[in-house]
């Protein structure tokens, strides 16, 4: 029997929480292990609460958001959050760590992972970011914005979660380090199975990122179609 997708949003419609617009009607998408995707829309299209959806930060007003084929609200919290990792696209908004060690540490750390083990994911994970271990005494808030971008993203990868959803990401950085970053995030992707999931408003961030290309237009996800360019 066929194993059911890692992450799968299923009829989903949901509206806007601050003006109660629709966003979405009959949404479905779904991600495999070692799946890439990248949704693409506008403003105002939905996408972060699109993203939210898919860490369970946000429930479906009608349709079925399935994590490994059950329910997202009926995971422990702990669980779930295990298996879910969320890049913000302003990541240090939620920094709680005092120095960039404990703030990479502070997911696995709290879920109790023995000590050689979190030094060892700590380590591995600021590898991956590009940080360098002699900035793990340093205070996150004090760093540049591409190294708050980086402290982020090895927060993530020390959770080791099975799905990564990510907002905007490589934002802060230049192009070459945003090339750097997504090579990172797809050889990841290949090396553990973790699956992807990337919300953008820019086309071209989201070829970088995943190896599927999908629109988010009219309350429903949708192959991307470039615009066509007149005359």
């Amino acid at each position: 029997m066929n194993s059911p997708p890692l992450l799968l949003l299923d009829a989903v419609r949901k509206k806007s929480r601050r003006d109660g617009t629709l966003l979405f009607d009959a949404l479905t998408l779904s991600l495999s292990s070692g799946d890439t995707l990248a949704v693409v829309g506008g403003e105002g299209s939905g996408l972060t609460t699109l993203a939210r959806l898919a860490t369970g930060l946000e429930a479906p007003d009608r349709g079925r958001v399935l994590l490994e084929g059950e329910p997202l609200e009926q995971w422990d919290p702990q669980e779930r959050a295990a298996r879910i990792g969320l890049l913000w696209q302003i990541p240090e908004e939620g920094f709680l760590g005092a120095t960039v060690w404990e703030e990479v540490a502070l997911d696995p750390a709290g879920r109790g992972v023995p000590e050689a083990e979190l030094r060892q994911r700590v380590e591995a994970a600021m590898a991956l970011a590009g940080l360098p271990v002699s900035m793990s005494h340093l205070h996150p808030l004090t760093l540049s914005p591409s190294f708050r971008a980086r402290i982020g993203l090895a927060a993530v990868l020390a959770q080791r979660p099975r799905l990564l959803v990510a907002d905007e990401p490589g934002w802060a950085l230049s192009t070459a380090g945003e090339e750097s970053l997504a090579a990172t995030l797809r050889r990841v992707c290949c090396e553990w199975g973790m699956a992807l999931l990337v919300v953008t408003s820019r086309p071209e961030r989201g070829r970088r990122f995943a190896s599927r290309l999908e629109s988010l237009s009219g309350g429903r996800v949708i192959p991307f179609a470039p615009r066509s360019k007149a005359g």
